[in-house]
Order: C-alpha cells, then structure tokens, then sequence
C-alpha cells in the first residue's frame, strides 16, 4: 500500500493523489520549462514585495538612505510599483473627487497623468544635470519614490472633503506641496553631488518650469470645472 508523499493519503496500486501538491509536481515533471519560469516570477514577486516594505519603512525612518538606494539600484521594478499605486489612488479617489462634473473619470485621469508626468519630467532634469552614474530609469525610479506622501494624502483629502472639512482639504494639500518640494529637492541632491547649489539651482529651475507649464494648461479647465461645480450646486439647491 502506498501513500502520498505530500498529503498522507493512502493510495491503491498505480492510483495518482488528485491533491493540489501532487497534480503541481506531475506538471512541473510534463513542463520543466514551465515550472522553472513560474519558480522565477514567484521569485521575483516575494522580492519586490520585501523591496516595497522596505521603501515605505525607510522613507519614514531613513529618507536620504532610501532614495541613495533607489537611484543606485539594479532594479527599479519594487520603485515603479510604488509609481503605479500612487497613479491608481490618484485616479481613483480624484474621479471620486470630481463625482459633481461631467466625466469624472476623465478629469480625474487628467489630474493623475498631470502628476505623473511632473515626476517624470523631474527625473528628464535630473539626468540631464547628473554627475553620478546611473541611466534615466534610475533617475524616474528615484523620482517615483517621492510620490509615497502623495498617496497618503491624496486619500487624507479625500476623506476631508467628505467631511466638509475643507480648511483641513487646504492644509493638508499645502503641506503636501511642501513635502514634495523637498523630496524632489533631495532626489535632485542624490543625483548631483558635492554641489549643493548646483541641486538647488537645478530643482527650482524645473520646479518654475513645471508650475508655468501647468497653470498656464489648467487655468480654463480650472475655471470651467468651478462654474461648472458652482452651477451644479445652486441648480441641486432647486
């Protein structure tokens, strides 16, 4: 009498255990290829999620160290995850935001790849003005990682404006310019070293040439969505 070797169960002559250890272990034997494919994307998942946890933890407790590691390192993959949850939030809770406009969605996606690309744009500068090694995907992933308080307080805004607390809605989003301001200042400064007013110079440049660039693109839109918003609001009063 025979048993299976992974669940203990036992087994007549010739019969094969139908349990989910056994059917994996008869295909990794049909498909080695297959199997060996599947062993590295799991690898390669349990890495990136300890690379994140690793992110959010030393943004907080070690800031200049994390974006000294995420400018050097040789994969930007855990660096761009975070890039795309903070695209996904922004997109989902900025289509929540804009729920009293026509197509929301679309005004929220707008906003999203408005954000992303003044990263994206920060990362251009960057490698532009370097004096390190490191390519552009390195420059964007080091720039992706200063969205992590954009994340939390796009969500935190989210959550005033439900609560009508919109003295709470313009502190936190000042806050958060601040903070960003710093971040992109201190990613300009990991690319640009022993040359601090090189960083600085190279920061405020694109910092006046993003925020030129953005309000000269949204100031119609801007206003367009307040009188639409303001119309809608005194026509629901009726």
């Amino acid at each position: 009498m025979a048993f299976c070797k992974y669940c203990g169960t036992q087994l007549e002559e010739g019969q094969q255990c139908t349990c989910a250890e056994s059917q994996a272990a008869r295909n990794a034997s049909a498909n080695p290829q297959a199997a060996q494919t599947m062993q590295a994307a799991q690898a390669v998942a349990s890495n990136v999620g300890t690379q994140l946890l690793d992110v959010f933890k030393k943004f907080f407790t070690a800031p200049e160290e994390l974006l000294e590691e995420a400018y050097t390192a040789s994969s930007q993959v855990a660096q761009f995850v975070v890039l795309g949850i903070f695209a996904v939030v922004s997109l989902l809770f900025m289509s929540l935001f804009m729920n009293g406009v026509d197509s929301p969605f679309l005004v929220g996606l707008g906003i999203t790849v408005a954000l992303v690309a003044v990263k994206a744009v920060y990362a251009v500068a960057a490698y532009l003005v370097k004096n390190t090694e490191g390519s552009f995907l390195n420059a964007l992933g080091l720039f992706s990682v200063t969205t992590i308080p954009g994340t939390l307080i796009i969500i935190i805004t989210f959550l005033f404006s439900k609560m009508s607390f919109y003295v709470g809605v313009m502190a936190i989003l000042m806050f958060w310019i601040i903070v960003d301001s710093v971040y992109s200042y201190l990613a300009f400064k990991t690319v640009i070293k022993n040359t601090k007013a090189k960083a600085v110079n190279a920061f405020l440049i694109t910092a006046l040439i993003i925020t030129f660039v953005l309000v000269a693109i949204s100031y119609n839109i801007a206003l367009n969505l307040v009188e639409e918003i303001a119309a809608n609001a005194f026509y629901s009063m009726w």
